[in-house]
């Protein structure tokens, strides 16, 4: 055919890489995926599910994934059939979490609130608001575990909670002493490309207090000025309350007369916490 001039298209392609996989030759078949490019063909969403399939057949889930997420980079859209065929390699290979989130995607691009229906049962979670409420919830009954997974789970099915639901969650992980996860989790959110706001700061720094780790409490309270966030009273009170206590009079005094010099401020903004 190509000797005489005639240029296969990407359904010719497509059968010849389907039968190179039906006899295991998976190497001759992704080589003809590279080729179709070459003859100013484009693979397209069944030549990524006909190698996807023949990878997982042979047990090849980890390049069968690379193929995946190839096919997402080049902005081919997986069908059914594509998902289907990598969720199947993934069962087969024991990986059951990877499949569970694969689902879980898939589902998603047909209705992107039932992966939160789906991990909450008959309590759906709709929006932003409803998302809010579940995760206090859960710390509220000591589920942080759980509710840290699920922020996890979303953000890797693309779903990215708000600030305030990050403060929530922060919350609960230093009122049951995992400092080191709240600022973990404070990572993630930047990453998301969110800026931590006053509550965010304000919460830290009262936990690291409590811990008596306060040169981190100080080194927090001047990144959150930096950053714009005026510290409230509570957040002043809470430090100079634990270096009184320690006896650090010169610094206690430092941070008082730092307070005065904001305190119009504070008084502009929350004249009630000053009582």
């Amino acid at each position: 055919m190509t000797n005489k001039g005639l240029v296969p298209d990407t359904y010719c392609y497509n059968t010849l890489i389907k039968g190179l996989c039906d006899v295991g030759f998976l190497d001759e078949a992704r080589s003809l995926r590279l080729e179709i490019s070459k003859k100013d063909c484009f693979p397209d969403s069944a030549t990524y599910t006909i190698l996807i399939c023949g990878l997982c057949k042979e047990g090849l889930v980890n390049k069968a994934e690379e193929i995946f997420e190839e096919m997402k980079r080049l902005g081919c859209s997986p069908t059914v059939m594509t998902f289907n065929s990598l969720i199947n390699g993934f069962c087969k290979a024991g990986a059951m979490e990877k499949a569970h989130i694969l689902f879980n995607k898939m589902e998603m691009g047909r209705n992107p609130s039932l992966f939160l229906r789906l991990s909450q049962g008959s309590d759906p979670v709709l929006d932003s608001a409803s998302l809010q409420s579940m995760v206090e919830r859960l710390c509220s009954s000591g589920l942080i575990l759980k509710a840290y997974k699920l922020l996890k789970e979303l953000v890797k099915s693309g779903v990215v909670p708000d600030v305030i639901t990050y403060n929530i969650l922060i919350n609960g992980l230093c009122k049951a002493g995992n400092i080191n996860g709240a600022f973990k989790l404070l990572k993630e959110l930047l990453l998301q490309g969110y800026s931590p706001d006053a509550v965010t700061y304000t919460t830290l720094i009262d936990a690291l207090q409590r811990a008596d780790r306060e040169e981190e409490a100080f080194s927090l309270l001047d990144q959150m000025a930096s950053h714009g966030h005026m510290p409230d009273v509570v957040v002043y009170r809470a430090l100079m309350t634990s270096l009184c206590r320690k006896g650090r009079v010169t610094r206690d005094f430092s941070l008082w007369l730092n307070f005065l010099s904001k305190r119009p401020l504070l008084l502009r903004r929350k004249p009630s916490q000053l009582n």
